[in-house]
């Protein structure tokens, strides 16, 4: 759309397809910079999910991108463009190529379209007819509903795990823990919750410590954790 389009002077200073590669070349590194800063929005920021990461993430971007890009135009059309009177049009220019982007990798994680998605993390959950259960587990479909085994962070997702099976919730980490409210487990690593009645023991290796669950799978555990397995004298 830039590319025909030709804005900020960039339609009179090129033609067709050298607009188009320059525009396109514009675009493929607001994307590439919203990747390296989803990364860090994601793992040390902590924020997930499309209302709170992808807007973060695209306001950095705006921030880091905008001013160099103005530059780049500015020295290619000089005589067509004013710094000034253009910079709030490349901001909204680099925050929407980003959130764009940001929307099109979450459309292809979910396979469902983006109103689908955001209806999975935002939607009322339906009520339960046990008022014993934890909140989290009528987010779930009715074939999984079942006593919680553990829950993993992937990606923008939480994993959660059941006796009957597994399920993907679009939210936040901290959420779904605020959702077991009720359930003897803990947080054992930045990305992992567990039940304590389904941790058979504990495996060290080197510096690294995993507890042991009785499906078999083996669940890390971070150094600032590891004194909630031993009060339940697990090392």
């Amino acid at each position: 759309m830039f590319g025909l389009s030709g804005p900020f002077g960039s339609f009179q200073a090129l033609d067709l397809w050298p607009r188009m590669a320059f525009w396109a070349g514009a675009a493929l590194v607001a994307v590439l910079l919203g990747l390296i800063v989803d990364a860090f929005v994601t793992e040390i920021m902590g924020l997930r999910g499309f209302g709170r990461g992808a807007m973060m993430t695209s306001a950095l971007v705006t921030a880091l991108l905008t001013g160099p890009l103005l530059l780049v135009c500015e020295q290619m059309f000089g005589a067509h463009l004013s710094l000034m009177d253009y910079s709030a049009e490349f901001g909204v220019f680099v925050f929407c190529v980003t959130l764009s982007a940001a929307a099109v990798r979450l459309a292809l994680k979910t396979g469902n379209a983006l109103p689908d998605a955001f209806t999975l993390a935002e939607a009322e959950p339906h009520s339960t007819s046990d008022p014993r259960s934890p909140r989290l587990l009528e987010r779930l479909p009715e074939e999984v509903r079942a006593e919680v085994v553990s829950v993993s962070v992937r990606d923008h997702y939480v994993d959660v795990k059941t006796e009957a099976g597994k399920a993907s919730l679009l939210m936040r980490f901290s959420d779904a823990i605020a959702e077991l409210e009720g359930v003897d487990g803990d947080q054992v690593h930045r990305s992992h919750w567990v039940a304590w009645n389904h941790v058979t023991g504990a495996e060290r290796v080197g510096n690294k410590l995993a507890v042991l669950m009785r499906c078999g799978r083996r669940i890390p555990v971070s150094r600032n954790h590891r004194d909630k397995l031993e009060e339940r004298g697990l090392i």
